[in-house]
């Protein structure tokens, strides 16, 4: 059974580079699947586990934590219709605190459950304007709030639909009941102006635009950061698995 670094091919056209352990992938360890997807990172009894990077062939990008193979705590998704979540994942799906950047400008920040909008959350419009209020299976529910971008008017809402304009006493009123601040006005640059008390992205930043992350994603900083790892372990430092030498294993072996 293969112990220590090495590289391998399987019948499949695959190919894995990196630690081993009884003959299983475990440690730091690069893959290459032969519809062109790739994944470098942490692995764990043959499974994806810690932190790593996914490529998918189709050009989205997931970057984060791993459990058993699936996305699991904090982890950013870049889709290919140029959308970005950043936040918390459990069993492959978004799950937890999130900001999900649509491309076409708009923003949620808040609760999610089971891949969808469940809890309190601020949506945010690309023309500036918010709103608050709480989710269940990604549908508005209940009271919430929607504000114009300056914040000097702002309406009631039930389950997404307009009611009645209120003061903004009485805005603030039910975004306090909800236990979320009210969202912080447009900047003259264009940025929300988002204070501490609310939650943020951390790593890539809610001011980037999904554009900015996306390249941020694809560029080679983390490859070179992995690629430094693989030199420490006696493996090439990076590029194309394709002319490395390969010894299929005879065992089935999970991706």
């Amino acid at each position: 059974r293969r112990e220590g670094v090495g590289s391998t091919r399987y019948a499949s056209g695959d190919k894995y580079e990196g630690g081993w352990r009884a003959g299983q992938r475990e440690g730091r360890g690069r893959a290459q699947y032969a519809n062109r997807d790739r994944y470098e990172g942490e692995w764990k009894a043959d499974k994806k586990q810690g932190f790593g990077t996914f490529w998918a062939a189709s050009g989205e990008v997931y970057e984060g934590q791993w459990m058993v193979g699936n996305y699991e705590g904090r982890g950013t998704y870049v889709y290919a219709s140029g959308d970005v979540y950043e936040g918390e994942y459990k069993a492959g799906k978004r799950d937890g605190r999130g900001v999900y950047m649509y491309a076409a400008g708009d923003m949620y920040e808040g609760e999610y459950r089971q891949g969808r909008m469940e809890g309190r959350g601020t949506y945010r419009l690309s023309d500036g304007s918010a709103e608050v209020g709480r989710y269940k299976a990604g549908v508005d529910i209940g009271e919430g709030v929607r504000w114009t971008p300056e914040r000097r008017h702002a309406w009631r809402l039930r389950s997404g639909k307009v009611i009645e304009e209120i003061s903004l006493e009485e805005a603030a009123r039910i975004a306090n009941s909800l236990g979320i601040p009210v969202p912080a006005p447009e900047q003259d640059d264009g940025s929300s102006g988002r204070g501490k008390s609310e939650p943020s992205v951390e790593s890539k930043g809610v001011g980037a635009t999904p554009a900015e992350v996306h390249a941020a994603m694809s560029s080679t900083s983390g490859e070179r950061e992995l690629s430094a790892a693989f030199s420490a372990m006696g493996l090439p430092d990076g590029g194309d698995m394709e002319a490395r030498p390969s010894t299929p294993l005879s065992m089935p072996v999970a991706v």
